[in-house]
C-alpha cells in the first residue's frame, strides 16, 4: 500500500517540481523518514511512513526531492521546500510525533 502511494505521489511531485529521481525504495529505518543519494538520484523512504498522514508523506517526498538540488539543509534548501509546502514546519512537527521503530 505504501509503495503504491509513494509511486503515485513521487510522480506527482516530480512533475510539479520539475525534478526527477532515478528510483526509490522502502525499508525500515531507525532514525530518519527518508534519504536521498544525491550522486545516483535514488530516494529511500522509511517503512514506518505507513503510520503517517498523506500530507506528512508528501512532505518527506518534497524534502527528499529537494535534496536533488541542494545536498544540505541550508537556507536555499528550506526555501525550495517552502515553495512547494509553505506550512512544512507544522507538518514536520506532526510527522515527528510518530514513533519510528
Amino acid at each position: 500500500r505504501l509503495i503504491r502511494y509513494l509511486k503515485e505521489r513521487i510522480f506527482f511531485w516530480e512533475e510539479i517540481m520539475k525534478l526527477h529521481s532515478s528510483s526509490f525504495q522502502v525499508r525500515e529505518m531507525k532514525s530518519r523518514w527518508g534519504s536521498c543519494n544525491t550522486r545516483t538520484g535514488k530516494l529511500c523512504f522509511n517503512l514506518h511512513l505507513i503510520k503517517a498522514d498523506p500530507v506528512c508523506i508528501d512532505y518527506v517526498i518534497i524534502h527528499e526531492l529537494s535534496h536533488l538540488v541542494y545536498a544540505g539543509h541550508g537556507a536555499d534548501f528550506w526555501g525550495l521546500v517552502m515553495r512547494y509546502m509553505p506550512d512544512y514546519k507544522r507538518i514536520r512537527k506532526k510527522l515527528n510525533e510518530i514513533h519510528i521503530g
